[in-house]
């Protein structure tokens, strides 16, 4: 007997392995750009851009300068720099099946939202995808909100954002600890992990889940 399916309203999508793959550093351009500030220095470049990029994706919104450092420990990196790097590492590189799964999904009716751990404020995620920003009802990115998942203002925001409660929607995500953190706070989740391609998520989704009728 066929089990019944879920009712939801939208689906929300972590982004870094899932829609976006990263390509190794010495492919990205601004790669060497950034390694230029730590010539004749000590300090491990890898070690120092990783608490970098941290710091800058969770600024939030309010913040008013255009550098970024670590406590006197290394040089001043332009802010700029980091965004670029994440573009090219990151959002330039959708996955194959990205448009015509979004668009599926928006022609079925369900909201769409993006939830992601970014360098980037959402309205320059937003340019980036330009190739599935019409279907797209919502971002938020850590760099707006000041922290990054699994902290439930990650979840509270993006479902006020999409004006659903948690138990009409579905995460797609790949990292558990931000999988616990959206089953805490209430959605329905699937483990793109063990799915591992959008074609065969459209699938899982159209066989578990169904549109919720509205009120």
């Amino acid at each position: 007997m066929e089990t019944s399916r879920i009712p939801i309203s939208a689906i929300i999508f972590d982004a870094g392995d899932v829609l976006v793959h990263k390509i190794p550093n010495d492919q990205v351009k601004v790669w060497n750009e950034f390694l230029v500030h730590f010539n004749n220095s000590k300090i491990d470049p890898q070690i120092c851009f990783a608490e970098l990029y941290e710091k800058v994706r969770t600024l939030g919104s309010d913040f008013k300068f255009k550098h970024v450092s670590l406590n006197l420990i290394g040089p001043e990196i332009e802010i700029s720099l980091i965004e670029e790097y994440e573009i090219q590492k990151w959002w330039q590189n959708p996955d194959p099946h990205l448009v015509k799964m979004v668009s599926k999904l928006e022609i079925i009716g369900y909201k769409i939202g993006i939830l992601t751990d970014s360098a980037l404020p959402s309205t320059k995620i937003r340019k980036v995808l330009f190739q599935i920003s019409p279907f797209i009802n919502q971002i938020v990115s850590s760099r707006d909100i000041g922290v990054m998942k699994p902290e439930k203002e990650m979840y509270s925001k993006i479902l006020s954002d999409l004006e659903i409660p948690p138990n009409k929607a579905l995460f797609i995500a790949h990292d558990p600890d931000e999988i616990s953190g959206a089953l805490e706070s209430g959605l329905f989740c699937e483990n793109f992990e063990l799915i591992g391609d959008l074609n065969k998520l459209l699938e899982v989704i159209q066989r578990k889940y169904i549109l919720a009728k509205m009120v």
